[in-house]
């Protein structure tokens, strides 16, 4: 089995290091309990705002 379209878009969100680092610092202050969409969907939202497209 491999990776879903879903993981890949994760992996590719997570390239960016600014988006990773806002991700690892929301799941600290949320007690590890994030669901993973949740998580795509923030990196999403902030390459989207650092690239002015949002």
């Amino acid at each position: 089995m491999g990776l879903t379209w879903k993981g890949h878009e994760f992996l590719d969100a997570a390239e960016n290091a600014s988006a990773w680092q806002q991700a690892k610092d929301f799941v600290q202050e949320q007690g590890s309990n994030v669901p993973f969409t949740v998580l795509q969907k923030m990196m999403m939202a902030y390459i989207k705002r650092e690239a002015g497209l949002s």
